[in-house]
């Protein structure tokens, strides 16, 4: 067999990722895979071809990874509903990760809304709210130079809201190293564009989740004066990006078949 090529390996690597199936019908079809292209390379090589360039013509005839991968998963084996459901979680462990560092992120930008806009615009309720005397008993106790139950309840509102999305952030990043150390273990690429199944369903849920907030904070700049609406909002402004971002991995997959379900 040719040196080992990075232009194969990383080729094998995302096929790995596309293919659906038996795990032993798999692990042939890869090596099928590899065998046949590491050949071809041979061969071209043998007649002067430089490596690189053998390399990159055996990929071009076997064809585009995600193809490949999308054909032969249509005839492979049945996959066992158990294997299935492992996969599947294991597409979206990474997308809750993401998820949870864009609350993260979401809180950075409530902390900068704060600071221009003030705190009754990102946390505080609608005017007139009215707070049960043991509400204010305790958020007194906890802020005893506020002057007011408002100003406690607003203050702590700010102190719990931030620190929730920062913690969010934490598990998330945690969430992705654990990932990534992973996929490194399995010999797969740490950063690798998400599957079709990831990619489609993070665009739809950040996308549904854009419009949902920009809806919450709409209704608070019109119905309470501004009160809260940056809570929202800047949740809104993260969640629109990474939407986009998995819609464009969506459509690069060149998908077309159903999502299994």
């Amino acid at each position: 067999m040719s040196p080992r090529s990075d232009v194969v390996e990383n080729y094998l690597d995302e096929l790995l990722a596309g293919l659906r199936g038996n795990a032993a019908a798999v692990r042939r079809m890869l090596t099928e895979t590899e065998e046949h292209l590491y050949a071809a390379i041979e061969a071209d090589v043998a007649r002067g071809m430089d490596p690189e360039d053998a390399a990159q013509q055996a990929i071009a005839r076997f064809g585009a990874p995600d193809r490949v991968a999308r054909a032969w998963s249509a005839s492979a084996p049945p996959e066992p509903l158990a294997a299935f459901a492992r996969r599947v979680v294991g597409q979206l462990i990474p997308l809750g990760g993401v998820g949870l560092v864009a609350i993260g992120i979401s809180g950075v930008l409530a902390r900068l809304m704060t600071a221009l806009w003030g705190r009754s615009f990102v946390f505080a309720d609608p005017p007139g709210a009215r707070y049960s005397a043991s509400d204010c008993q305790y958020w007194l106790s906890l802020r005893p130079n506020s002057g007011s139950c408002a100003n406690a309840y607003l203050a702590e509102a700010v102190a719990d809201g931030l620190q929730a999305r920062y913690v969010a952030g934490i598990l998330g990043l945690i969430t992705l190293a654990i990932v990534a150390i992973r996929r490194r273990r399995r010999g797969l690429p740490v950063l690798m564009a998400p599957p079709v199944l990831t990619s489609f369903t993070g665009a739809a849920l950040f996308l549904a989740a854009t419009a949902a907030l920009i809806g919450l904070g709409t209704d608070a700049m019109r119905i309470s004066s501004g009160n809260g609406a940056g809570q929202w909002l800047s949740g809104a402004v993260i969640a629109f990006p990474v939407a986009i971002a998995y819609g464009v991995a969506f459509l690069r997959s060149g998908r077309r078949a159903p999502l299994p379900g």
